[in-house]
């Protein structure tokens, strides 16, 4: 889906940080995409917010959710130079992952692709 879009690519998830481990060149192909006019956004939870700390103790897990945050941060940094690539912090979507793609949007718990 990532490579087929042409348009935009909207990565709106709490940490995120699974994009990176589960697609190992995520940067390079981002990059690509953002240099032949794709818009690539990054919305992420802020790992310093109240809202990540409630629910860090909700979940009581050694792997915290603002170090996975901070995972798809250090990532972005490396490529948020680049034109057309933007990352922005939310606290309002603690437990919902979406993905779009240029028409199409990924609901990471419901898995399954509809048409806007």
């Amino acid at each position: 889906m990532i490579t087929k879009a042409e348009r935009e690519l909207t990565f709106a998830g709490y940490a995120n940080y699974f994009l990176w481990l589960e697609q190992a060149r995520l940067g390079s192909a981002l990059k690509r995409k953002a240099a032949q006019g794709c818009r690539v956004r990054f919305l992420v939870g802020d790992p310093d917010s109240e809202l990540t700390r409630s629910r860090e103790q909700d979940e009581d897990v050694a792997l915290t959710l603002s170090t996975l945050i901070r995972v798809t941060l250090s990532e972005l940094e490396k490529i948020r130079s680049r034109p057309g690539i933007d990352a922005r912090y939310s606290d309002g979507h603690t437990h919902l992952s979406v993905f779009r793609f240029d028409d199409g949007m990924f609901d990471r718990f419901a898995s399954h692709v509809e048409e806007l």
